[in-house]
């Protein structure tokens, strides 16, 4: 089980790049304490007997783990989520894609932390070097949108020291902004 929100996020972005995905979009809305969570792709999506099979944790794409018998991030995460009255959707089709959704009050007790949303997103980054992967991150009426073409358009190679401080302080910027009111 991953400690916080932002582990299992990661977790969703990387099976939709070794899904194949050449576009990943992330969509992390706050509202007060409501958070939305949203992960879509394009990449190989999954037949309707594997994505019923999708919250047993002694369930696993033998595809994808060969080796492994189960897999606990998705149940974990939905079983985790809906133990604090929160939503979870997952829709997938072969050939299409992938969209996992999940909402939750960050305040109701059983809540797990939302963990450090900055690294998670230069990690996602950097992860995805052969997909485009653009974050739309809001907080009440306020966002910011990152592309990662735009990112490699302006910095080059993201992986270099230099690139990931300047991506680490933009999006740090970017999130005290949104809490702060800034605009």
């Amino acid at each position: 089980m991953h400690a916080t929100l932002s582990d299992s996020l990661l977790d969703l972005i990387q099976n939709a790049h070794e899904a194949g995905a050449h576009s990943i979009i992330v969509t992390i809305k706050q509202r007060s304490s409501h958070m939305e969570f949203s992960i879509a792709d394009d990449g190989c999506g999954m037949e309707s007997e594997v994505l019923a099979r999708i919250s047993d944790p002694f369930s696993s794409d033998s595809a994808k783990h060969a080796s492994r018998r189960f897999g606990l991030g998705l149940p974990f995460l939905k079983q985790g989520i809906e133990q604090c009255a929160g939503t979870f959707d997952i829709r997938s089709e072969p050939g299409v894609g992938t969209s996992i959704c999940f909402a939750l009050d960050s305040n109701h007790i059983d809540a797990p932390p939302v963990g450090n949303l900055v690294s998670t997103i230069v990690s996602a980054l950097c992860m995805c070097d052969s997909a485009e992967l653009v974050c739309v991150r809001s907080y009440e009426n306020r966002s910011y949108t990152l592309r990662r073409s735009e990112l490699v358009e302006v910095l080059g190679d993201l992986a270099t020291t230099e690139s990931l401080c300047a991506i680490r302080t933009f999006i740090s910027n970017a999130e005290e902004n949104l809490s702060s009111g800034e605009t």
